[in-house]
């Protein structure tokens, strides 16, 4: 179409339309033409005959046509115009499409920048109350700080004035003639001192009180100089020093010089071995000076000891943390030191510290600052020229290990361990910094060289790092981790007698055998020198020769000779036991599967079995291992690994073994016994990684393997490398040896005409060690509201944190549609939680489903689909979830969530979902296939331990019929794990119950219950039938039904009367009411009737009807005749007295029996006057006063019954009744408007929450002993359920 209006169009608009529409038939016709040329003439003869017919009408419309000339060009300029317009249109369209996009792009991009912004506002709005919290903090930290300075200052101010008034305040000997001064005690006390602790402080302070020891001075002073004392401890010995000051005059003036004598070793440059006692002592020497015990001449002395201490350590600094101490707990008080980290608490928040008067004078505080400083500044150069000393031996080591590729161990245990006194040291001198305000100094950095034959591979993180936490780390996960690198310390557990002299004798064959295990291997000393051969690419020449040396000598199998056993015959018996005991454990090694197994059989060699020749046979049985047992190798090397600690010589003759055997199998050339080559590299590889084969030792072999890569040397190579390459790769000490090997493996790979296995093999060996990098999993990107729920549910939930947990989760903004559906999809997806939490996470639901009833009942909903889905999908990759699926719904039930209707319902699904009447196999529920069985113990294990009263017993006895009956249409046998729990969970819930051993037997039993229930519902409908029910005859008899059919509709009627219980229980409260199970504690002769009449009230909907029956119309006759006859009766007989039904009283309130002519003793009362007399009358036992006598003395016996059952009964239900009290109240105060609340402990303002939070599980009703709840939650957290509250 054109872009002009209609307006501006050449011509009219009646012509310009007629003459479009002409156009466009004539072309039309002309195209048709066109195509089908017979058409056209057929169209022709059909125009003319119709000019013939119509006239001059047909004539008209023939003008109209071009001309045959005209008709291309004009079809042709119709064509391009056409063109023209639709490209246009296109144009206008695409035009139009990029606006709209543009604007889109432009809006999205505008949505972003205001998301962000309010992304950035929320961020600083959380780093501003962050900091200002923070800051709070750090402000109360320091008053806190402030305060308690104040308060030590005070108390030091109190006590020092305390001793230098002491001399004016002694008491005199008349006072102290009245305190105890007995031997015995005084001698006691004075013992003590010697061990004080901070513990004893008031027990020796009112001991002090009590006893005079005037005669005891120079004991206790000794006692005080002697003392044993701990860092914690000197606070006591300081203040039991000031009770001896404040008493006798003689005690300080004795305790100066004890306490210098203490000085008087000096400083020891060489081996220091009083650093702890000078620490202890300095520390107590410098206290008593601050409190004020020594009036004369103790800061001097003070100060002359503490002079020598400094000058004496300027070099070493072995006495560092004696200086330490002192300066810390006295520095404040000697020197006027205060701390850079209390004065920049207290200058931040503009607080001073209270000045208080000193202790000393300024020129002595003075000394005592510049000597800690002197020491300070010395300390300062130890510790950088320590630092260059551990960087130099650093690179010396990194050179060592890229040209040679190894370091020598007692290089790397020199450098370990100056690194590790340097550090001590840099900690030590921080701490010393922060107490005397000064600054570190500073330390030169190590700069390391790139270097490209590292490859990039960082060394401290290949040898540290864990298992799984970085692509360089030694091990494949944690299991492995822990198998090969957690063994048990046999010095810890073994006496140290058993090893001591073995120990002392491998130590000095130790050298020899090394030395001989070296250059047995590496031949005429090749040993470092094929190493830088081969770092520099040039070893084949040297390997060559190493082999042709070795291809001289004769080499001969491994034989190992008996040792002789040449013990006297007094420690015959003694051998003998322990070869037995020997022999035994030889027999019991290749079933050591397990790591428990094979360290306690290592320990039991150590401990029975360590002799000369007993070590010798173990040697040679652990080299014998079968060829065909490579399992054992790795138990093997975990064995000799444990032992080694304590047994090193079993290793290195192991070792030796091994490597000869190695030797004779690869230079024999022959191309058998695969079997055995491939044990001895793998034991190889396995003995190097439990680091008990010398590394450069399996690198040496594989060198040897790759020099002749042909055949089995093939093999063996990728054997080796699969074994410990990886090992071996990330190892620092052996990483570039390792790499440079692997290279000439792959070229030599490239260069040989391998077969495809070999090449495979090649391939998979070079994968494993240097496997090739894999992009990391993209990280699913969350919001941050999703990540704070998962972290709650999934992360942080756990016994402790639950009160915690859902108080954070109901302060979650649950009108947030989104939220919402988030917290539903994580409370439903259980199996993402550890399976021991789950039972926290039914607690948060339990506790939330008060204030979100909706979420609750919604996950209940998910947790029962899920369960569904699991029996139509059967996955055997879902079976973990499902399981947690099932958990959750018991605990659900235990902490009241869902009735036991659904349990039962969820149990007979999981016996009758997808299983047919007939018997036949099902897809869904397989013959082989017994994870039902499992999930019904799993359920029946968490709450089936309730289910031990009322109605639900008789329902889960019913049901264990029936589920023994579908165990019996399992493939038999069963295995014995599930044998094992049918047996557990059977034990748990019926102890006294027998299984059927017998499908037949199961059979007749579940005929029987299904018999007696028919039987039960015909009594109670009579002729009706209940709606949606088969009549009695409908199924057939119960024998010529198949056991799966008979689950099957045992599954159908249980689901009727669940849907009936269901709507019954609708209509009475939710949460705390009697449950079926829960009837309040019932009386064992009322339970019989409480199934009839449970099922009365779900069966009889309707009211029941008359039936007419001839025995009505007789009955009815003959009531008539005797309400006749005892009518008239009545009007014939004469008006009697009325008699009292009240009987006489009996004297002493006692009932007499009747005597022998059967009569009553009677006392009847008469009025004599103003006094009453009674007279006995003896009453005939027919008569009417004595019948009314012994019928009221019954009802009154039946009343008497009936009002002690019904105190029972409410004393029973006591406890029932205040839970729905307590229900019947949080019902009420939810139906009432919301009002402010004011919360006690734990809410949503940080308090605990409103009144109802019993959340508690279930009560177990029953005697069933402590032992039962125990059982039912071993693996829970949760302690067993007793009572309601725990």
């Amino acid at each position: 179409m054109s872009s002009k209006p209609r307006s501006q169009r050449r011509g009219p608009p009646g012509k310009s339309r007629q003459h479009d529409g002409d156009k466009s038939v004539v072309e039309d016709s002309y195209a048709e033409r066109k195509k089908d040329p017979e058409a056209g003439r057929e169209g022709g003869k059909r125009e003319d005959g119709g000019k013939r017919e119509d006239g001059g009408k047909s004539s008209k419309s023939h003008k109209l046509r071009p001309s045959k000339d005209d008709q291309p060009s004009a079809s042709a300029e119709r064509r391009k115009a056409d063109k023209q317009r639709r490209e246009a249109q296109d144009a206008a369209k695409k035009e139009q499409k990029k606006r709209e996009e543009e604007e889109k792009a432009l809006l999205e991009e505008e949505r972003k920048k205001v998301e962000e912004e309010r992304k950035r506002q929320e961020e600083q709005l959380c780093r501003e109350q962050e900091e200002r919290r923070r800051k709070e903090e750090e402000e109360q930290q320091a008053r806190d700080s402030l305060a308690e300075a104040v308060n030590r200052n005070k108390l030091k101010m109190d006590v020092r004035r305390t001793n230098l008034i002491a001399k004016e305040n002694r008491p005199d000997e008349s006072a102290l003639r009245g305190l105890d001064s007995s031997v015995k005690k005084n001698t006691t006390f004075v013992k003590k001192l010697r061990s004080v602790t901070e513990q004893q402080r008031e027990t020796l302070s009112s001991e002090f009180g009590q006893l005079n020891l005037s005669k005891y001075i120079q004991e206790a002073v000794t006692s005080f100089a002697e003392a044993k004392l701990k860092m914690a401890d000197v606070s006591c010995a300081v203040h039991l020093c000031c009770l001896f000051h404040q008493r006798y005059a003689d005690f300080s003036k004795l305790l100066l010089p004890a306490v210098e004598k203490v000085f008087s070793g000096g400083i020891s440059k060489d081996k220091p071995t009083n650093v702890s006692l000078y620490r202890v002592t300095l520390r107590f020497f410098g206290e008593l000076v601050v409190a004020g015990v020594f009036e004369h001449g103790g800061i001097s002395n003070l100060l002359h000891v503490f002079t020598v201490i400094v000058h004496g350590d300027r070099e070493s600094h072995s006495y560092l943390l004696a200086v330490l101490s002192f300066c810390r707990h006295c520095g404040e008080d000697l020197a006027g030191l205060v701390s850079r980290k209390q004065r920049t608490l207290l200058s931040k928040f503009n607080l001073e510290l209270e000045k208080t008067e000193p202790c000393l004078p300024l020129d002595k505080q003075m000394l005592f600052r510049k000597q800690m400083f002197d020491y300070f500044n010395t300390l300062r150069d130890h510790l950088v020229a320590d630092l260059k000393t551990v960087q130099k031996i650093e690179r010396r080591n990194r050179h060592t290990m890229m040209t040679k590729g190894e370091v020598p161990a007692d290089r790397q245990e020199e450098a370990e361990a100056l690194r590790k006194a340097y550090d001590k040291l840099l900690s030590n001198t921080t701490t010393l910094a922060d107490v005397l305000d000064k600054e570190l100094p500073n330390l030169p950095e190590d700069e390391v060289p790139e270097s490209s034959e590292m490859g990039g591979v960082d060394f401290v993180k290949a040898g540290e790092g864990g298992a799984g936490d970085s692509a360089m780390s030694l091990w494949e996960d944690e299991d492995t981790r822990t198998f090969y690198e957690s063994l048990i310390d046999l010095k810890s557990v073994v006496p140290g007698i058993l090893f001591k002299e073995k120990e002392k004798e491998s130590a000095k064959a130790n050298a020899s055998d090394a030395n001989e295990l070296g250059s047995s291997q590496s031949g005429a000393g090749a040993g470092d020198t094929d190493e830088l051969l081969l770092a520099e690419a040039e070893s084949d020449a040297a390997i060559e020769a190493m082999i042709e040396d070795l291809n001289l000598q004769e080499q001969e199998p491994v034989v190992i000779d008996e040792p002789e056993d040449n013990a006297p015959s007094s420690q015959a018996t003694g051998a003998s036991s322990s070869a037995k005991l020997l022999d035994e454990l030889l027999v019991r090694l290749p079933q050591c599967v397990n790591r428990d197994m094979i360290d306690d059989a290592s320990t039991d060699f150590c401990l029975h079995m360590n002799t000369k020749a007993n070590r010798n046979r173990l040697i040679k049985a652990l080299f014998t291992v079968k060829r065909s047992r490579l399992d054992m190798l790795p138990f093997c090397g975990r064995f000799v690994a444990t032992l080694d600690p304590c047994l090193p010589d079993i290793a290195l003759d192991l070792c030796q073994w091994l490597l000869k055997d190695f030797r004779f199998l690869v230079f024999k050339k022959g191309q058998t016994n695969i079997e055995s080559k491939i044990k001895s590299v793998r034991y190889i590889g396995e003995l190097t990684k439990f680091k008990v084969m010398p590394q450069n030792e399996t690198l040496h072999c594989l060198k040897i393997l790759l020099f002749e890569f042909k055949h089995h040397n093939i093999e063996m190579a990728c054997q080796l490398l699969e074994t410990c390459g990886r090992f071996l790769f990330r190892s620092p000490d052996s990483h570039l040896r390792t790499k440079l090997l692997l290279d000439t493996m792959m070229r030599k790979k490239a260069a040989l005409h391998l077969d495809g296995r070999q090449i495979t093999m090649i391939d998979n060996a070079f994968h494993y060690c240097n496997p090739p990098d894999v992009p990391k999993a993209t990280r699913k990107i969350r919001p941050p509201m999703h990540e704070y729920i998962r972290k709650l549910l999934l992360k942080d939930l756990n016994r402790q944190s639950v009160e915690k947990v859902l108080r954070q989760v109901r302060k979650l903004p649950w009108k947030d549609t989104q939220i919402k559906e988030y917290c539903i999809k994580c409370f439903t997806r259980v199996w993402r939680l550890k399976y021991n939490n789950i039972h926290c996470l039914a607690n948060v639901l339990s506790g939330l489903e008060i204030y979100q009833e909706e979420v609750a009942l919604r996950v209940i909903d998910g947790i029962l689909e899920e369960i569904r889905i699991g029996m139509e999908m059967n996955l055997e990759k879902h079976n973990q979830r499902r399981l947690a699926v099932v958990r959750s719904l018991g605990e659900m039930y235990n902490y009241r969530l869902v009735e036991a209707a659904v349990i039962f319902r969820t149990l007979y699904m999981f016996l009758g979902f997808g299983n047919t009447p007939d018997g036949s196999p099902s897809r869904v529920d397989p013959p082989d296939n017994y994870f039902r069985i499992r999930l019904v113990c799993c359920l029946l294990d968490t709450c089936g331990i309730y289910f031990d009263h009322g109605s639900a017993k008789k329902k889960l006895d019913a049901f264990l019929i029936f589920f023994q009956l579908y165990i019996f249409y399992k493939e038999n046998p069963v295995p014995l794990e599930i044998e094992f729990l049918l047996s557990d969970t059977l034990e748990l819930l019926r102890p006294k119950m027998s299984a059927f051993p017998s499908r037949e037997e199961a059979l007749a039993a579940a005929n029987d219950l299904e018999a007696e229930f028919k039987t039960r519902r015909g009594k109670l409908l009579q002729s009706d039938k209940s709606p949606g029910r088969p009549s009695d005859g409908s199924g057939g008899s119960s024998s010529e039904m198949s056991g799966l059919g008979l689950l099957a509709r045992q599954h159908d009627d249980e689901d009727g009367e669940d849907s009936d219980s269901d709507n019954e229980n609708a209509t009475g409260p939710r949460r705390g009411g009697l449950e079926d199970g829960e009837d309040g504690g019932m009386s064992t002769e009322d339970e019989g009737m409480t199934s009839m009449d449970d099922e009365q009230e779900v069966v009889m909907i309707n009211a029941p009807t008359r039936i007419e029956c001839p025995e009505d119309e007789e009955f009815l006759a003959d009531f008539d005749k005797l309400m006749n006859d005892s009518v008239t009766a009545r009007r014939t007989d004469a008006p009697s007295v009325p008699v009292f039904d009240l009987p006489m009283p009996v004297a002493n309130n006692k009932i007499e029996e009747p005597t022998a002519d059967g009569k009553f003793k009677f006392s009847l009362i008469v009025k004599r006057g103003n006094k009453q007399v009674r007279r006995g009358v003896d009453v005939a036992e027919s008569s009417e006063i004595a019948t009314a006598w012994r019928e009221h003395r019954q009802a009154d016996v039946e009343r008497d019954r009936k009002e002690r059952r019904e105190l029972k009964r409410f004393v029973l239900d006591y406890e029932q009744r205040q839970e729905e009290e307590a229900y019947s109240e949080s019902l009420n105060d939810l139906q009432k408007p919301v009002q402010p609340r004011v919360y006690q402990r734990g809410g949503v303002d940080g308090g605990p929450g409103p009144r109802y939070s019993d959340r508690d599980r279930r009560p177990l009703y029953g005697n069933r002993g402590p032992q039962a709840p125990a059982s039912i939650h071993s693996s829970s957290p949760f302690p067993a359920p007793g009572p309601r509250k725990r």
